[in-house]
């Protein structure tokens, strides 16, 4: 699909991050290790979990909202569970005076499992939702909060798209216009294991998609494009663009769901999100000729999936380890964010020098050709990123500085030119190509 270039939109800053999935980790530690880790690759956006009953630090809150992060109070409840709500009200004047921007409640509606027994066969279960969310709603509004509608499961147990229909129908009916003129929609934007254009155009260019049957041929909700779907629905009962927040981006299915056997999206595929976010055309990898379709302005925030965790069952989904090294994720958006910087630092050359003398370990140098292929090359060396956590880039001047040097060169053709300073410099110089890479982490893994 071609983007279309009739419009020119400012998009801000759109990506983000689901912080920890606990609330274990909002200690003065926490803020000096994480505080730069998501600054140093321009994240805007971060979800954090918060308990109904007792506050996250206001330190945590007022450092990361003052350094521009719009944070999202994620609070940890259960639809299943008597909700304190003069508890609940206290936290959010409090988050509100400290600088949160947004906040959700009540998530997976549309979900069995979601409620105590009994509860479920109510006629009355979306009336119970909009209820809640008006009241939260307007809580949150009273704090300088944006409320954020309750993330529903793509499909579900009940059908998403009927639900978010009649609850969107009673909200407008209910609501104060404050609400109403308020309120961000939320979107799962897991992939399902699909392509990331999957669905798009919504119901208006799947008009044959019934509830859990899938025309042959045909594609539905159930895919990256969800929010496309919701947001036609909303625009069609509000009669305008409702603002859509989208979580849990970057993974195939619920990652809270320990038995949905969810899955990381795949570098490829977290990128593609990462740059369309950025408002940048995006070819499709199943075809090269066409490009995926932009992520419409009303989405206002994306927030991957994960950027660390304690958690064993999470390993996958990290985009940082727990101690605060980028992973392969992490490492492809820092070059993405910082190319063109490192050749504008001068730095003053360093003559031959004992290795306790340079300034970093190790360097992974990777040749300016191969910038396109950044992504699998990081891929193929993630054993080798964990084990010695080096820098990478493509700056020379940069890798000079390193007292043990990768130098990755170009499939085909000489050595490029720009490897010879490295050589004469003192440094354990070690040059190969990227499909050298696996046997070369072999060939480590002996010697050690």
């Amino acid at each position: 699909m071609e983007h279309q270039s009739t419009k020119n939109y400012h998009l801000p800053d759109r990506f983000g991050f689901h912080y920890f999935p606990d609330c274990a980790h909002y200690t003065e530690k926490d803020i000096q290790r994480w505080l730069p880790a998501i600054k140093e690759i321009n994240a805007q956006w971060l979800v954090i979990q918060s308990p109904v009953n007792r506050a996250i630090p206001e330190e945590f809150i007022q450092c990361f909202s003052n350094s521009g992060i719009d944070l999202v109070i994620d609070f940890n409840s259960s639809l299943s569970a008597l909700l304190d709500w003069h508890d609940l009200e206290l936290l959010i004047a409090f988050y509100g005076k400290w600088g949160a921007k947004y906040a959700i409640l009540n998530q997976h509606p549309n979900q069995k499992k979601a409620w105590a027994a009994g509860k479920w066969g109510d006629v009355q279960l979306i009336d119970s939702v909009i209820s809640d969310f008006i009241r939260f709603g307007s809580i949150c509004l009273e704090n300088n909060i944006r409320p954020v509608f309750p993330l529903l499961t793509p499909g579900g147990d009940y059908w998403d798209l009927a639900f978010l229909k009649t609850a969107l129908l009673k909200l407008k009916k209910e609501a104060p216009l404050l609400v109403q003129n308020n309120f961000i929609l939320s979107a799962a934007a897991w992939d399902w294991g699909k392509p990331l254009d999957w669905g798009a155009g919504g119901q208006a260019s799947w008009p044959n998609v019934k509830p859990y049957k899938l025309p042959q041929e045909g594609q539905n909700q159930c895919g990256f494009r969800t929010y496309e779907w919701y947001a036609a629905i909303a625009n069609e009962i509000f009669g305008k663009n409702i603002s859509i927040l989208l979580l849990q981006a970057g993974v195939s299915n619920d990652p809270l769901d320990l038995e949905s056997g969810f899955q990381p999206a795949g570098l490829d595929k977290q990128l593609a999100i990462y740059h369309l976010l950025k408002g940048k055309n995006v070819f499709d990898n199943l075809d090269g000729s066409q490009l995926l379709s932009p992520i419409s302005p009303d989405v206002i925030g994306c927030c991957l999936y994960l950027l660390s965790s304690d958690n064993a069952a999470h390993k996958d989904l990290h985009w940082f380890s727990s101690d605060g090294v980028r992973l392969p994720p992490a490492q492809s958006i820092f070059i993405a964010e910082h190319a063109g910087q490192e050749k504008q630092t001068e730095v003053k050359p360093v003559e031959s020098q004992s290795l306790e003398n340079f300034r970093h370990n190790r360097y992974i140098l990777i040749s300016e050709e191969l910038q396109p292929e950044t992504p699998e090359i990081l891929e193929l060396l993630h054993p080798y990123i964990e084990k010695y956590r080096p820098m990478i880039g493509f700056s020379v001047t940069e890798a000079k500085q390193s007292a043990m040097i990768l130098a990755i060169a170009p499939s085909f053709g000489p050595e490029p030119s720009t490897f010879e300073p490295i050589k004469n410099n003192g440094s354990l110089v070690k040059v190969i190509r990227p499909i050298e890479i696996p046997a070369y982490l072999m060939e480590l893994e002996n010697v050690n």
